[in-house]
């Protein structure tokens, strides 16, 4: 919550420590993802991928659905960023599908974001415009303002890659805006 990632690798590398000696297996499980988003916040996203797999080698498809169904979907991202597009792929592809059939809206909106800026990169221009919507849609319905940001942010790319500039301007307003009222009301929380 302060955004001191490094203290919070730390005391989660710690954990996780403690955790394997107890044989703790949910507290290993989220601990895991927590650190692999940590490194990916450092922007440290080979880490990324190892806590991710790791995570994904001890998460239980029937017991494990929520947890499962937010790291496919980021750990397909995480190889995005390195245009690994098939493992990308696959693995967002993976996200959307167990998503859906969970009904798990967060993760639906990280597997469509994730899905459209893919298809952006690969210039796939309507089918991005389409997942980019229904995610746009998802995660206006249900508050997930993270999921807004990364949409209004890849919708801005998308636009200005067509041409389409007022478009992208009004994306990009809508971001700007949306990040000043997040890290307003974080402010707010912190005094």
């Amino acid at each position: 919550n302060t955004n001191n990632v490094d203290k919070a690798l730390e005391y989660n590398e710690k954990a996780l420590i403690v955790r394997k000696s107890l044989r703790d297996s949910a507290a290993i499980k989220t601990t895991t993802i927590n650190i692999a988003k940590l490194y990916s916040k450092r922007k440290e996203h080979r880490k990324a991928i190892e806590y991710y797999l790791e995570a994904l080698d001890i998460l239980n498809s029937k017991t494990d659905v929520l947890q499962l169904g937010e790291v496919l979907p980021r750990l397909g991202n995480e190889y995005l960023i390195f245009k690994e597009y098939e493992r990308a792929t696959q693995y967002l592809l993976e996200g959307l599908r167990h998503n859906r059939r969970s009904k798990n809206m967060e993760g639906l909106a990280v597997s469509l974001n994730g899905l459209g800026n893919l298809n952006l990169e690969l210039g796939k221009y309507r089918t991005a415009e389409r997942q980019l919507m229904e995610a746009y849609s998802i995660a206006n319905e249900n508050k997930l303002q993270l999921e807004l940001l990364e949409n209004y942010q890849v919708r801005t790319q998308l636009d200005s890659s067509r041409g389409y500039f007022q478009n992208a301007f009004k994306w990009q307003s809508s971001y700007y805006k949306l990040r000043d009222s997040m890290s307003k009301s974080k402010t707010k929380e912190r005094v």
